[in-house]
C-alpha cells in the first residue's frame, strides 16, 4: 500500500479511541488483527505499530478507508424478487469486489514475504486465487445471464424462458456449492487463517481482508438461497 499522510483523514497520532470513533467498525477490523482495542484504547496507532513494528500508515490507510458490506440481513425485510436482486447487485457485489482486489494486491508481496515462514501460505494461494477467479465467473453469470433473467419473470410482458431459468439456478447452486467448498478448503490448510502477531502489517491486513471476503461471500449465498431463489421458485409455480 503506498498511502501519504495527505490522504489521511486521521494521523498515526490518533489514539485508537480516536479512530474508533471516526470509524465505529474500526473496532472490529483492530480486533481481526489481534488488538486488545479495549486495553489499548488511549494508546496511539504509531505507539501500537512500533511495538508489533507495523507500517503505521499502512494499519492507518486500511482502517479510515474500510467500510463494511452492506447489512443485507436488515435490508432484505421487502423479498420481491426485484428488491434482493438489486440489493445483491448494486450493494453487496462491488463491495465482495473491492475486498478482492484488495487480497491480490497484498497476497503475492505476502507469499514473497513470508511463504518459507508460514507453510500454510504456499497451499493457500492456489485456492485462494482459484475462489476470487471462481467469485468473477459467477459474477459474471449472475450479470449477464440470471439477472436479465428475473426481469423477465417479474414482468408479465417479458418473454419468459422457464427452461433456461431453471437451467441458471442450477448453474447458481453448484456456484454456491463450489465457492463453499474453497472457503473451507482455505480455512482447513490455513489453520482458520493463522498468522504470527509479529507478522509485517501487510500480512495481518491480508488476514483480516480474507475474513471481511469469506463472511461476505457466505452472507452473499445465504440471501440468494434464503430470499432469492424460494422467491424466484415460487414465481415459476405460480
Amino acid at each position: 500500500m503506498e498511502t501519504t499522510t495527505e490522504t489521511l483523514p486521521l494521523t498515526p497520532d490518533a489514539t485508537l479511541q480516536e479512530i474508533i470513533n471516526f470509524n465505529p467498525f474500526a473496532e472490529d477490523l483492530l480486533t481481526t488483527i489481534g488488538v486488545d482495542t479495549e486495553a489499548l484504547s488511549d494508546k496511539t496507532l504509531r505507539q501500537l505499530c512500533v511495538q508489533k513494528q507495523w507500517s503505521e500508515y499502512e494499519v492507518l490507510d486500511w482502517i479510515v478507508t474500510f467500510r463494511p458490506d452492506a447489512k443485507l440481513e436488515e435490508q432484505t425485510t421487502d423479498r420481491e424478487i426485484v428488491a434482493v436482486s438489486r440489493l445483491l447487485l448494486n450493494d453487496s457485489i462491488p463491495r465482495i469486489e473491492t475486498l478482492a482486489n484488495d487480497i491480490l494486491r497484498d497476497l503475492q508481496r505476502v507469499h514473497d514475504l513470508h511463504g518459507n515462514q508460514v507453510t500454510w501460505l504456499k497451499s493457500a494461494v492456489w485456492y485462494i486465487n482459484k475462489l476470487i477467479d471462481r467469485q468473477t465467473s459467477w459474477w459474471s453469470f449472475e450479470k449477464e445471464s440470471l439477472y436479465p433473467q428475473l426481469t423477465h419473470l417479474t414482468d408479465p410482458s417479458a418473454d419468459l424462458n422457464r427452461d433456461e431459468l431453471e437451467q441458471s439456478l442450477s448453474v447458481l447452486d453448484e456456484k454456491h456449492r463450489q465457492t463453499r467448498h474453497l472457503i473451507r478448503k482455505i480455512r482447513s490448510v490455513s489453520n482458520d487463517l493463522t498468522v504470527n502477531e509479529f507478522a509485517c502489517a501487510t500480512f495481518h491486513i491480508l488476514v483480516g481482508n480474507l475474513r471481511h471476503y469469506f463472511d461476505a461471500l457466505t452472507t452473499y449465498i445465504r440471501i440468494e438461497r434464503e430470499d432469492l431463489i424460494p422467491q424466484v421458485r415460487k414465481r415459476l409455480q405460480s
